[in-house]
């Protein structure tokens, strides 16, 4: 029996009026000493654990996808992070060596001391 037919035959037997006469069930051949009813509720069970594994299959791949895609994602977003980190770090540091160059301040020491504070500030921004 196909899916629509057992539909049908659960409908037709579950009203009161037990509609026997367009049960598709009525028709079919069945073993020795095996009613209409036996049958159609095996055949129901079958579905209805079919369609249980199927659920559960496409809910595993729902959550398989979401995972790819949160963890892609995720990665996306943290790489714009660091080269929005690192452009931000790039505009300091040359605001910084342009004002101390005009200044003539900058020594290798200043430069290295700038750099390693605008590093901190960077960090403790990523932390945040």
């Amino acid at each position: 029996m196909t899916d629509n037919e057992i539909i049908k035959a659960l409908e037709c037997c579950s009203n009161r009026k037990m509609d026997c006469d367009n049960c598709p069930y009525s028709q079919a051949e069945l073993a020795d000493n095996e009613s209409c009813a036996e049958r159609m509720e095996e055949d129901a069970i079958t579905i209805i654990k079919e369609l249980t594994e199927e659920n559960e299959r496409l809910q595993d791949e729902a959550d398989r996808y979401k995972r790819y895609y949160f963890n892609h994602e995720y990665d996306k977003f943290e790489a714009e992070v660091r080269a929005d980190t690192v452009r931000k770090m790039q505009e300091k540091l040359t605001k910084e060596f342009d004002r101390l160059h005009k200044n003539n301040f900058m020594t290798p020491e200043v430069r290295q001391w700038i750099i390693d504070q605008i590093a901190k500030e960077m960090l403790t921004e990523i932390d945040k």
